[in-house]
């Protein structure tokens, strides 16, 4: 992990003795392995049930800043379950100014169980999303959005646990899911977790994503234990060169 700029973690129990304790020792960790210092920023703990947070662990590298971040409660007047976190980036780094405004979204859909509202949760985020300009920090969703703004081009992308494939959802609300539906990351073999990017991104960046299968994977059903029972998805994102 110490190789990645950005590392979101979601589903970390509120209170500052459990989960923000155990956040913050990763940092400890990232940072020894990677020998440079990382941003921990959290969400605003959300609920069903016991609160729960999103963190972002961020690289602190010359050139790269985040210039903001928020938790969104709800999108087109409904509510999100576990609000998913917000965090805009600069990366002064990459070569072309439309590659340097990246925004990610760390998400956590209600389970199969409760397959209506991950559904309409799922669709209203995206659909929100690609259409309101104050949820995404004021950045164009578009090429043509930011040629007709005379603004910079972003990338957009939302990522986690969806509880299910979001490909349809994505598709229809302007975006792209970069893992298949043949690409299991849980332990009950499902394909739940995935990058959903808006569909432009790929004008600019080569978008490759990977899952890092676990060796000591949790399965709650058989009883065994384990670090997690979803193995960690990968994005790397290289700026296309124009000669």
């Amino acid at each position: 992990l110490a190789r990645f700029d950005v590392i979101l973690l979601s589903e970390i129990p509120d209170g500052a003795t459990t989960g923000r304790a155990r956040a913050s020792r990763v940092r400890e960790v990232l940072s020894r392995k990677a020998n440079t210092g990382y941003d921990l920023l959290f969400s605003e703990p959300c609920g069903p049930g016991n609160p729960e947070l999103h963190a972002a662990l961020v690289r602190q590298a010359e050139g790269l800043k985040v210039t903001g971040s928020e938790t969104l409660f709800k999108a087109n007047g409904i509510s999100l379950g576990h609000a998913p976190f917000v965090i805009h980036l600069e990366d002064k780094r990459m070569h072309s100014q439309h590659c340097r405004a990246v925004s990610l979204v760390s998400v956590h859909m209600p389970p199969a169980t409760r397959a209506r509202e991950r559904d309409v949760q799922t669709a209203a985020l995206l659909q929100a999303y690609a259409a309101s300009s104050d949820i995404r920090g004021r950045r164009p969703f578009t090429a043509k959005g930011a040629q007709d703004a005379r603004v910079p081009f972003a990338t957009h992308v939302i990522c986690g646990d969806f509880n299910a494939h979001p490909g349809q959802h994505a598709t229809q609300n302007g975006w792209s899911a970069l893992l298949s539906k043949a690409v299991k990351t849980s332990s009950g073999d499902k394909a739940y977790d995935n990058f959903v990017v808006n569909a432009d991104a790929d004008t600019v960046f080569f978008a490759h994503s990977s899952v890092m299968v676990l060796a000591d994977v949790k399965n709650s059903r058989l009883g065994k234990p384990g670090l997690s029972d979803h193995d960690p998805i990968a994005l790397t994102l290289t700026e296309i060169r124009r000669r």
